[in-house]
């Protein structure tokens, strides 16, 4: 029976009520599952699969349960995740997300992106092939909606027919947006370090310094907002005076790392090999003290190459200093490598 409460998308709270350790439950196993009562609604257990003596849940349809809160949420996600991408689950978290409508698709994105923080569990992903093409397929399928495609048809159109790269020593001028990661409630418009940093990349583009601007970030801060930080930064920047078909998004940048990788996706999806990212401010106490710009390009000794190493697999690209605030970018060509890592942005 489908429960009314979470849905079918949520009735997977087997593990959460069965007497099981929490290493069991990160595994995704239940040593002595049974049925039971939890967070206000009736558990039963559902169908399993033995695999390796341990019990995989798999049967979403037999179980209905009350309204969970994250942590459980959470847990039930790695179990789930775990079993599918191990190849025991038969698609328990697909389902879930497949029956799951408005908010609750977006509680279970978020569940995995908490759930896709564990290094143990990133390592044993990442030690078969097979468990990481499954992983990556999974995700890209729970990925929200990209606002960019819709939103670039104009200046894509541009791009492609543009002719007189010659004339400009960049081919793309890039802008990261900022939102301060304590933010609590979501806000219009962009904070004052995007906007200087807007102002630089006027300037540049006034100065012809390329022919094209790209501004990337997503809806970061606070978690869920409505406001992407990429969309408020086009509407600031069309104010300041740039024409609106030189200026493209990139909506789903969650971090500095996918800043960068998603505007080399960009760049590279039109053979574009040249940008200059305007990435001042925002540093210690918000100054321009160990900000953005310098973490970009120093980015072997501010550990920048090594974190995406480690977050994607792969340096982004090749990042050199460019004048105050400003990083020379050349996009690698494993930019355009989907992974699993963010949920939100694959």
């Amino acid at each position: 029976m489908r429960s009314a409460g979470l849905g079918c998308a949520l009735s997977v709270l087997v593990f959460v009520g069965c007497n099981s350790n929490p290493q069991d439950m990160r595994a995704g196993v239940a040593t002595e599952p049974t049925s039971t009562t939890a967070m206000g609604g009736s558990v039963k257990r559902g169908g399993g699969k033995h695999v390796g003596g341990a019990e995989y849940f798999t049967d979403v349809d037999d179980l209905k349960v009350g309204v969970v809160d994250e942590a459980q949420m959470t847990k039930m996600v790695a179990s789930m995740f775990r079993a599918e991408v191990g190849g025991s689950g038969e698609g328990s978290l697909s389902r879930a997300f497949a029956d799951a409508k408005g908010e609750r698709k977006d509680r279970l994105r978020f569940a995995l992106s908490d759930v896709l923080t564990d290094a143990d569990l990133i390592k044993w992903v990442d030690a078969d092939p097979t468990r990481k093409a499954r992983a990556v397929a999974l995700v890209k399928a729970m990925a929200p909606a990209d606002l960019g495609p819709k939103e670039n048809l104009t200046v894509n159109a541009r791009i492609a027919g543009f002719k007189d790269w010659a004339k400009y020593p960049y081919q793309m001028l890039i802008v990261t947006g900022y939102t301060p990661s304590d933010r609590k409630v979501g806000e219009a418009g962009v904070h004052p370090v995007a906007k200087k940093r807007l102002e630089s990349a006027v300037a540049a583009y006034r100065k012809n310094m390329a022919p094209f601007v790209l501004l990337s970030g997503g809806n970061v801060y606070p978690r869920g907002t409505a406001f992407y930080e990429a969309l408020e930064m086009k509407k600031e920047i069309v104010a300041m005076g740039v024409p609106a078909d030189v200026v493209a998004v990139d909506a789903r940048a969650r971090h500095s790392t996918t800043n960068l990788r998603n505007a080399g996706r960009f760049m590279r999806g039109f053979g574009l090999q040249w940008g200059v990212v305007f990435a001042a401010g925002g540093g210690v106490g918000g100054s321009t003290l160990f900000d953005q710009a310098f973490y970009f390009a120093k980015a072997d000794l501010s550990t920048f190459h090594e974190r995406c190493e480690k977050e994607l697999g792969y340096r982004v690209g090749e990042l050199a200093g460019a004048g105050t605030g400003l990083v020379a970018f050349t996009p690698s060509l494993h930019v355009t490598e989907p992974s699993y890592r963010d949920p939100l942005d694959p």
